[in-house]
C-alpha cells in the first residue's frame, strides 16, 4: 500500500463495512429515479457533456452504472471503492448492462495517485466525511480533474 498525504487507515474502512451487506437492485441502470444525489449526477453529466466519469466510494456502481447506461456523451466510467462485494456486484451488473465500465477495488487515495486518466465528472457521494483528511484529499482529486470538470460532492 502507498504512503499518501492523505492519513487514513484500511481497518477502519474494513470495520465500516464489517456490518454493510449488499443488496443488489433490480434496474441498477435506474437509481436516478429513487436516489436524489444520482439524479442530480446524471443532469449534470448531461448538461456538461461527460465523456469520462470517476466514481469514488461508488459501493456496488448503482451511480455510475445508471450515468452510462443513461447518459449518450459518456464513454466511460471508473467505480473505485474498498468493499470487494461492491465491486463483484457492479462488474456484473456492467457486463450485463453491456457498459463501458471498469471497477476496482482498493483505496480511492492509491487510485487517484497511480492513474493519469483526467476525467470530466467526478462524484464523491457519502465519502468525504469517512476521511480523516477532506483536504489531502482533494487535492488529490486535483490532479485527475480535466479542464472544465465537475466535481459533485
Amino acid at each position: 500500500m502507498a504512503k499518501h498525504e492523505v492519513d487514513f487507515n484500511v481497518e477502519e474502512y474494513d470495520e465500516f463495512y464489517a456490518d454493510h451487506f449488499f443488496s443488489p437492485m433490480k434496474r441498477p441502470f435506474d437509481a436516478h429515479r429513487v436516489v436524489p444525489r444520482v439524479a442530480w449526477a446524471l443532469d449534470v453529466a448531461k448538461e456538461y457533456k461527460a465523456k469520462k466519469v470517476l466514481d469514488l466510494g461508488c459501493l456496488d456502481g448503482f451511480a455510475s452504472l445508471t450515468i452510462a447506461k443513461n447518459c449518450p456523451s459518456v464513454e466511460f466510467v471508473k467505480g473505485v471503492d474498498l468493499s470487494k462485494d461492491g465491486i463483484e456486484i457492479a462488474t456484473k451488473n456492467a457486463k450485463e448492462l453491456d457498459v463501458a465500465t471498469d471497477y476496482e477495488q482498493g483505496t480511492i487515495e492509491d487510485y487517484l495517485e497511480k492513474t493519469k486518466t483526467k476525467y470530466d465528472l467526478i462524484m464523491l457521494f457519502e465519502v468525504i466525511e469517512h476521511v480523516k483528511s477532506p483536504r489531502a484529499l482533494l487535492k488529490l482529486i486535483d490532479r485527475v480533474k480535466a479542464p472544465n470538470a465537475q466535481i459533485l460532492i
